[in-house]
């Protein structure tokens, strides 16, 4: 599939938020149901974070892509940020200095993504916060939870991880 290793663009700053939305009729269980309202925010206030350029933020669905996109999505990638779920899986094809945050609804735990970027060497970090949507379903064993952000708590969250991450990744072009 001839994806490399690196970034295409090693001064670019992406942040990808992996979507979770219905698709072909099918009901998704753990949407981030203000993904949109709260991603606006993170790009007016991160926007120029970055000494070296705009900071990207783009919000996917993988659906749809190919597995060569997927893959040169996750390896560009910086920041990915993702309710906990299948697409999240793609952190496989992320660099070992990419931070990976995971969003779970308060009662889940699960670790498989935890543990594939202790694998990968990636900066992994779980957020539960905000509030929990009950979802009905019709397995009675499976309570399916969306998940409703609240900004000001995500910030405070999400800020420190963030900026580290920036430093990390304009370290290299600082003494230049």
């Amino acid at each position: 599939m001839k994806v490399g290793a690196h970034k295409t663009d090693p001064k670019r700053c992406l942040v990808t938020v992996i979507s979770r939305r219905p698709y072909g009729g099918r009901r998704i269980q753990r949407v981030w149901r203000n993904e949109d309202e709260i991603l606006s925010q993170m790009r007016s206030d991160y926007k120029f974070a970055y000494r070296f350029g705009e900071c990207e933020f783009q919000s996917l669905d993988f659906v749809n892509m190919t597995m060569h996109d997927q893959m040169q999505v996750m390896v560009d990638s910086d920041v990915v940020i993702g309710m906990h779920g299948a697409g999240m899986v793609n952190v496989m094809w992320t660099r070992p200095e990419t931070l990976v945050v995971e969003i779970f609804p308060q009662r889940r735990w699960r670790w498989g993504y935890r543990n594939l970027c202790q694998y990968l060497g990636c900066s992994w970090r779980e957020f539960r916060g905000g509030s929990d949507v009950f979802v009905q379903t019709t397995d009675p064993n499976d309570t399916g939870m969306d998940k409703r952000l609240w900004y000001d708590e995500w910030k405070r969250f999400f800020d420190p991880l963030f900026r580290d991450a920036i430093a990390r990744l304009e370290q290299p072009f600082s003494s230049s």
